[in-house]
């Protein structure tokens, strides 16, 4: 009897027998490979969203800042557009914001922030010194005209316009003068006057003053 060849299917050929054990190996690790690559993937976008959300505030910061240093700079106040004494509270308030903004940021770890915060410092200093003087001078002269209908008159003296004197019939009495100062006082205090005096008649030795504990010009106060 002829021998005949038998041939074997493809996949039981010894070249074509591949362990068992491998092949697991293979799909299972391929599977491994695709969560760690995709494990990966979501950490990094994790932290790349962490990073560029903290760029975002950095650049939102120093935006801020940049534009409050601008707005401080330009401090050619027009104070014509304050036709009363108590409208002088923009004037004051206006101060107090830039006192807000820079104390938000005045611990700040940030090295460039940091600088900007110096920076902004400098300048509120130096607009505080030049226009809280022009500021009392113009409250003055708009309470000068106001009390004149009273028959008082208003004088300001003192280094930078720190002291304002009052003469008048009014303040033979000590209830007036009181009532006065308690109805200026806080508006006084909010643009930096050190002391208001109460005359009944001009040449009066003997009169009345109030000390005002108020902050100097080149502090820098976020008012309450």
């Amino acid at each position: 009897m002829e021998n005949q060849k038998i041939e074997r299917p493809w996949y039981k050929k010894k070249r074509f027998i591949i362990p068992i054990g491998l092949v697991v190996l293979g799909m299972f690790g391929s599977i491994f490979d695709d969560d760690k690559n995709n494990n990966n993937n979501t950490t990094e976008n994790s932290v790349s969203a962490e990073n560029k959300s903290s760029l975002t505030d950095t650049m939102s910061d120093k935006t801020k800042l940049l534009n409050n240093i601008k707005s401080v700079s330009n401090d050619d106040i027009d104070f014509s557009q304050y036709q009363d004494g108590q409208s002088y509270t923009i004037f004051a308030a206006l101060y107090s914001a830039y006192a807000k903004t820079y104390y938000e940021y005045k611990d700040s770890k940030d090295e460039e922030i940091k600088k900007l915060v110096k920076e902004f410092g400098d300048k509120i200093i130096i607009s505080q010194k030049k226009n809280f003087p022009k500021g009392r001078l113009g409250y003055f002269k708009a309470l000068k005209d106001k009390l004149w209908e009273h028959d008082i008159d208003v004088s300001i003296g003192g280094q930078g316009n720190t002291v304002l004197n009052f003469t008048g019939g009014n303040y033979a009495s000590n209830a007036n003068i009181k009532e006065t100062q308690e109805t200026l006082g806080e508006m006084l205090r909010l643009l930096r006057f050190k002391q208001t005096s109460f005359r009944w008649y001009k040449g009066q030795d003997d009169y009345q003053y109030y000390t005002i504990d108020s902050k100097k010009d080149n502090e820098i106060v976020e008012e309450n």
